[in-house]
C-alpha cells in the first residue's frame, strides 16, 4: 500500500513538474500570439499614417528609410497603413529570401517602435508571381510581425481584404471601422486586371450590415483604404470639359476619351501632379459605399505625383497619398506620407495632412552609396547579382567536366 502510494505521490509531482515548466512556454506563446488592439487615446484622437509606394526592393533607398522613421517620429501614429505596391515584384533577381528583406526593411522601423500596422497589395506587389512569390507569401511575411493586424481568409478575390475595429478611449465599445481592400493587380493568366471584384463588394456590404447591427441600428463611421483609386476620383470630383479647354486633363481607364477639370466647389486641399490612374471598368465599388453610408473617407495611393483631396456630392472625402519611395519616381523631395487624426466625439471631421519629404527631412535629394541605373528598375545595385550570375555561367564548363569526370 505504501509502495503504491509512493508511485502515486511521485507521478503527481512529475505531473506539477511538467505543467510548471510547460506553463511558461504557453504564456509566452499567447503573448506573442496575441495582436494589439486599436483605440483612441484618453485624450480621444487616434492617429494613422499612411504609407504607399514604397516600391522596396532587398537595397532599401537610404531616402525611404529616412522618410519613415521621421514620420513615425513626427506623426507618432497608433496605426500605420501601407497601401500597396509595399514593393517592386517585378526586380531582377526577387526571391522569397530577397522578398522578406525588402518587407522587414519597411515594417522594421515601425514594429521597432511597438506600432500596429495594416497592409494591403498594390498592382506592382503581385509581379512578383513571375518569380515565384505570391501575394500570400508577402503576407505570411507581414504577419510575421506581432504588430501586423493584416488578415486573408483566403476566400475572397485577391488578398488582404479585411476590416479593423478602433475602440472608444475607455476600451468598451467600438465605435470606428477602418476598411483594407486589395484592389487587384497584376494577373499572370487572364484578364480584368486592377478591379475590385464583385464578391470584394458583396463581402463589404455583408460587413457593412453587420458592424451596422453590432451599433445599435446605426451605420459604424469607416474610413477606407485601397491602392487604385476609384473611377469616381473623376466622375465625382472633376467636371467633363471640352479638350481644347485650357488645362484639360485626359481621362484614363474606363474615362479614356473625355477630358476633365478639378470641380473647385469640391476641391478641399493638394493637388495633382498626373491624371488618376483607374482601372478600366467602373465595378460599382463606390456606388455601394453610398448605398451604405458608413464610408465617410477614402485614401489611395497609386499615383505618385498626387495628394489631391476632395469631397463628393455623397460627402465622401476622396484622397491621395504621395508615393513614399524613392526607388521608383515621384516629385522629387516632395514625396509623401498622410497623416490622419481622428476624434473620438465627432469621428467624420477629422484633420490629415501630406508630409513631405522635404517637410520633415531634407530638401536635398537622398543619394545612395551606391547607383546602377538599369532600365527595369532605379537606383538598385545589381552589380553583385550580374557578377554571381556571370560567374555561374562561367564555372558551368568546369562543372560540368568535374561531373563527367567522376562518371568516367
Amino acid at each position: 500500500m505504501k509502495k503504491k502510494f509512493k508511485s502515486l505521490f511521485a507521478l503527481m509531482l512529475s505531473t506539477l513538474l511538467v505543467i510548471s515548466v510547460c506553463l511558461p512556454s504557453v504564456a509566452a506563446l499567447q503573448t506573442k500570439s496575441a495582436r494589439p488592439v486599436l483605440k483612441f487615446r484618453p485624450d480621444g484622437t487616434f492617429k494613422i499614417l499612411q504609407i504607399t509606394d514604397t516600391q522596396d526592393t532587398d537595397q532599401l533607398h537610404i531616402g525611404t528609410k529616412q522618410f519613415i522613421d521621421a514620420a513615425l517620429d513626427s506623426v507618432q501614429p497608433d496605426l500605420v497603413v501601407f497601401t500597396g505596391d509595399n514593393t517592386v515584384g517585378y526586380w531582377l533577381t526577387m526571391n522569397k529570401t530577397k522578398m522578406k528583406a525588402a518587407i522587414d526593411a519597411i515594417v522594421g522601423p515601425v514594429n521597432a517602435r511597438g506600432i500596429p500596422i495594416a497592409v494591403v497589395p498594390g498592382n506592382h506587389d503581385n509581379e512578383s508571381i513571375k518569380w515565384g512569390v505570391t501575394l500570400k507569401d508577402q503576407l505570411d511575411m507581414f504577419m510575421a510581425y506581432p504588430t501586423c493586424l493584416a488578415v486573408d481568409d483566403g476566400a475572397l478575390t485577391g488578398c488582404s481584404t479585411y476590416n479593423l475595429l478602433v475602440k472608444n478611449s475607455a476600451g468598451t465599445k467600438d465605435i470606428f471601422n477602418i476598411y483594407m481592400v486589395d484592389s487587384g493587380g497584376y494577373k499572370l493568366i487572364g484578364g480584368d486586371q486592377d478591379l475590385v471584384a464583385q464578391d470584394q463588394i458583396d463581402w463589404y456590404k455583408d460587413k457593412s450590415n453587420e458592424l451596422k447591427a453590432l451599433n445599435g441600428g446605426v451605420v459604424m463611421p469607416s474610413l477606407l483604404f485601397q491602392h487604385i483609386p476609384v473611377p469616381e476620383f473623376y466622375t465625382e470630383l472633376m467636371t467633363e470639359v471640352a479638350e481644347d479647354t485650357p488645362g484639360a486633363m485626359p481621362g484614363k481607364g474606363c474615362e479614356s476619351g473625355k477630358f476633365f477639370l478639378p470641380d473647385a466647389d469640391k476641391y478641399i486641399a493638394g493637388s495633382f501632379g498626373e491624371n488618376p490612374s483607374i482601372s478600366a471598368k467602373n465595378v460599382g465599388f463606390y456606388d455601394a459605399w453610398v448605398e451604405k453610408g458608413d464610408i465617410f473617407a477614402a485614401f489611395f495611393g497609386h499615383d505618385h505625383h498626387n495628394d489631391y483631396m476632395g469631397k463628393t456630392d455623397a460627402g465622401i472625402v476622396m484622397g491621395y497619398c504621395r508615393g513614399t519611395g524613392f526607388h521608383s519616381y515621384g516629385s522629387g523631395t516632395a514625396r509623401g506620407v498622410r497623416s490622419f487624426t481622428l476624434y473620438e466625439n465627432d469621428l467624420k471631421h477629422f484633420d490629415t495632412v501630406s508630409i513631405l519629404y522635404s517637410d520633415i527631412v531634407s530638401t536635398e535629394m537622398p543619394v545612395m552609396p551606391v547607383y546602377t541605373s538599369l532600365p527595369w528598375h532605379e537606383n538598385y545595385d545589381f552589380a553583385p547579382e550580374i557578377v554571381g550570375i556571370l560567374t555561374f555561367i562561367f564555372l558551368i564548363p568546369a562543372k560540368v567536366m568535374n561531373f563527367l569526370g567522376k562518371l568516367f
